[in-house]
């Protein structure tokens, strides 16, 4: 980091702080408050690990399938909690860790 580079909270609270100092036009308060919602959500945070409930068909050849649901530990946005990929991730195409949530943009990482 450099050393004109504020963190998330300096920013935040600088405007706040000129948000709460001025009697600014309900549009300008607007404008703050989506500044601050923007910083929340470019800078990344850990994803929450929970256990989802997953459904998922069982193939058993000639008899019918069978519907299962499962318990899978889960990333999970956190911001909007939807679930992003399994732990321990086995797939055949063994992708990245995606940078940003599908559902509400917000930037990701693996909690560690």
């Amino acid at each position: 980091m450099s050393r004109n580079t504020l963190s998330r909270k300096a920013v935040i609270h600088k405007l706040l702080e000129i948000k709460q100092s001025f009697s600014l036009p309900l549009s300008k308060q607007k404008a703050i408050y989506k500044a601050i919602t923007d910083v929340n959500y470019r800078i990344a945070d850990d994803c929450k690990v929970e256990e989802k409930p997953v459904n998922m068909f069982v193939n058993y050849g000639d008899k019918p399938h069978e519907l299962k649901t499962i318990m899978l530990k889960m990333y999970v946005c956190p911001a909007c909690g939807t679930g992003i990929r399994e732990v321990n991730y086995h797939g055949m195409l063994n992708k990245p860790f995606p940078k940003f949530c599908s559902e509400c943009g917000k930037a990701l990482k693996a909690s560690s």
